[in-house]
C-alpha cells in the first residue's frame, strides 16, 4: 500500500530539509470545518496543514508557486498572517482573510480538497494515510481542464487578452494567478 499512497503525494522543495506535499482528495465529507481541521492537525503535530478547495487550484505549477510565495514571505517576516492562512490569501488572490476562508477554505458538506502539508520529509511521509482516508484520492484534482479554467478566469475576472500577455506559454493561467497573488496579498513586496 505505501506505493499506492505515494502516487498521491506531490512533493515540493522549500529549503534544505523542509518540503511541502500536496495530496488531492475528492468527496471529503466535512460537518464542521474548524473541528475537522483541528482533528486532522492533532493527528500530525509536526506538520503545518492546510486544506484548499480544489476548484481554485489550476494545477501543481499554480499550487507550487503559491506555497513557495507564502513560505518566502513568512520566512522573511513579510506576511501579516500565519503561513497556512497566507496560502489561502494567495490562493484566493485576496487580502481579506474572511473572504479567502469563505472562498477557498473548507465548507460544510462534500467537496474536493487539496491538502497541503509542510514540514520535514519524514514527518510528511506519515500523513498520507490520515489524509487519504478522508475521501477518494484523485490526481485529476491537480490537473487543469477547460471547465476549471473557465471558472477561474470568470472568478478572477481574467480575460483572454490578460492570458496572452503572460510570457510563459504553458500554464498561463497558473502563472497569471501566482503573479496576481504576489501583488495583491499585503506585506509581500
Amino acid at each position: 500500500m505505501p506505493d499506492e499512497a505515494g502516487k498521491f503525494m506531490h512533493f515540493m522543495d522549500l529549503e534544505d530539509n523542509v518540503k511541502a506535499v500536496a495530496i488531492p482528495v475528492s468527496e471529503v465529507e466535512v460537518e464542521n470545518s474548524d473541528i475537522f481541521m483541528t482533528f486532522l492537525r492533532s493527528k500530525m503535530p509536526n506538520v503545518i496543514l492546510q486544506a484548499i478547495n480544489a476548484k481554485f487550484v489550476v494545477n501543481m505549477a499554480h499550487l507550487g508557486a503559491i506555497v513557495k510565495q507564502s513560505w518566502v514571505s513568512n520566512k522573511n517576516g513579510l506576511s501579516k498572517v500565519k503561513f497556512d492562512l497566507d496560502i489561502l490569501l494567495r490562493m484566493s488572490c485576496s487580502s481579506n482573510l474572511r473572504s479567502a476562508l469563505d472562498t477557498v477554505g473548507l465548507k460544510n458538506g462534500s467537496q474536493d480538497v487539496i491538502f497541503v502539508g509542510i514540514g520535514l520529509k519524514e514527518h510528511l511521509q506519515g500523513i498520507s494515510d490520515i489524509i487519504l482516508s478522508q475521501g477518494k484520492p484523485s490526481n485529476d484534482l491537480l490537473l487543469d481542464n477547460p471547465e476549471k479554467m473557465n471558472f477561474l478566469k470568470k472568478h478572477h475576472k481574467i480575460n483572454d487578452l490578460s492570458l496572452t500577455s503572460v510570457m510563459v506559454e504553458q500554464c498561463q493561467l497558473a502563472s497569471l494567478l501566482a503573479e496576481k497573488a504576489a501583488i495583491i496579498v499585503p506585506g509581500h513586496h
